[in-house]
């Protein structure tokens, strides 16, 4: 079914070349990953006083290079172009460069590429718990206990272990969390959870109709919470 569906929308090699393509994915992924520590050393090099990026992160970097770049193309656009806009970080990128006697393209892939290696390496349950994002923490944690069966096949006891990890975590972070009979996330956040939440929000935030309300004494309460969207269910069933 799926390669006919493939083969009438992209040809008879078109399954084959989505399997690729999705392969190729995953190898760039695991580069990113592996040669992180290499590119942790190579990068901090290009450190120095004086710097438009001393003291700022590798991925706030990338992001002030693109922006750099793109007024430098929007610049570049106009037929009456008026003084060339201010560009601290590409120049800064052009010293390190010269510095170090490597061209200065290849110290800017070098910053993208650790950048990108941080966004991939940081991002997930780690961010999300720091961000507070239960809704998304709690999609993921359903997801993962409903394809787990189909992992760890070949170790039994990796996957009860890997069981135990996610139950540890959704223990922390959630009273209850279940699907409800139309396949939707439900929760009710943690006591540990709602004290984030309410230690990330400015004191005098209302925040109502969503996740959190506010009671009559001031207390951050939680509510059933389906989808991002407050609700009230009765008798959850288990997942």
């Amino acid at each position: 079914m799926l390669q006919s569906r493939w083969e009438s929308e992209e040809g008879p090699k078109g399954l084959w070349q989505g399997i690729l393509e999705v392969m190729d994915a995953f190898v760039e992924h695991r580069m990113a990953a592996d040669y992180g520590d290499y590119l942790a050393v190579t990068v901090n090099e290009y450190r120095g006083p004086n710097l438009s990026w001393t003291g700022v992160e590798w991925t706030k970097v990338a992001e002030m290079m693109e922006a750099e770049e793109e007024k430098l193309r929007i610049w570049r656009s106009k037929k009456d172009r008026p003084a060339m806009p201010l560009t601290p970080v590409l120049d800064d990128i052009r010293k390190a460069a010269a510095k170090k006697q490597i061209p200065s393209p290849q110290v800017a892939f070098e910053i993208r590429e650790y950048a990108k290696r941080n966004d991939q390496c940081h991002s997930g349950i780690k961010e999300l718990i720091h961000n507070a994002k239960w809704q998304q923490l709690a999609d993921i944690i359903v997801r993962d206990k409903q394809t787990l069966g189909r992992v760890y096949q070949h170790d039994p006891h990796a996957q009860q272990g890997m069981q135990q990890c996610i139950l540890n975590l959704q223990k922390k972070w959630f009273e209850t969390l279940y699907c409800d009979g139309d396949g939707d996330v439900c929760y009710v956040p943690s006591e540990e959870a709602i004290a984030k939440t309410k230690a990330r929000q400015p004191s005098s935030r209302r925040v109502v109709g969503g996740q959190w309300s506010l009671g009559n004494q001031g207390a951050l309460q939680a509510n059933p919470v389906v989808n991002g969207v407050g609700a009230i269910v009765q008798q959850p069933p288990v997942v």
